[in-house]
Parts: C-alpha cells; structure tokens; sequence
C-alpha cells in the first residue's frame, strides 16, 4: 500500500490555444479538468498572469499561476504536476482543437514562488514592493 500524504504544488502552467479563446473560458476548462479529473483527487488555485502571455501567430500563448492541491505519495508531488498536465492537454484539446499544447512546471524561482503565492490568496499583483 502507497502512503499518500496531501502535497501542495506551486507550479506555472502555459497554454497554448487559438487567438479567438478568451482567457476566462480557458481557465474554467482548465479548473474544470483539474478537479474533474477522473482517479486523483485534486484541487486548484490559479491565476492568469497576463505579464507573461502573449500572441505568436494564430496562436495565444497564456500563462497561469497555479497552485495544485491533493494526494501523493512523500516526495513525489511531481505526480500531481503530471496528473494535471494530462488532464488540462486532455480537455483544452477537445474544447479548441488538436493545435493545442499545455505545460506545467513547479514553480523554482523567488518570483515564481511568489507569483503563485499571489494565486493562493487571490490577488494576482504585489500589494507592495
């Protein structure tokens, strides 16, 4: 039997999606893949940091601080980090289309850290410098 503790994962999760998506859309698909997903029991809090998205092409590329809640086994929280990468790819691609791509990665970086911090307690701006 797995031991499995609750972990939580900051991490930064980039899309990739057709310019005509609208942001919120695309994070409701993504909260709602997240949570739904069959066979883990996860949770999210995320947030859209237009700073770091942009227009390349025909193609949106959006960036969202996330922090990922739910069960894993000790020192393997990346499991939840793939987990949600296979369910967001999964669902973004049956909404927009087979042109669609989805990354995450924990969060490393002071300002990473932070930024998802900001996701966690609602604010997606520094309050003060």
């Amino acid at each position: 039997m797995v031991d499995r503790r609750d972990a939580v994962v900051p991490a930064l999760l980039r899309v990739q999606v057709p310019d005509d998506a609208d942001p919120g859309a695309v994070e409701a698909e993504v909260l709602r893949a997240i949570t739904a997903s069959p066979g883990r029991a996860m949770t999210a809090e995320l947030t859209w940091v237009p700073l770091l998205s942009r227009t390349e092409g025909p193609c949106l590329v959006l960036t969202y601080a996330v922090v990922l809640h739910g069960a894993a086994p000790p020192g393997r929280a990346d499991d939840l980090t793939s987990h949600a990468h296979r369910a967001v790819t999964t669902a973004l691609r049956c909404r927009f289309g087979a042109t669609t791509r989805a990354a995450i990665r924990p969060a490393r970086s002071r300002e990473q850290l932070a930024t998802c911090y900001r996701a966690l307690r609602g604010s997606p701006r520094p309050m003060h410098p």
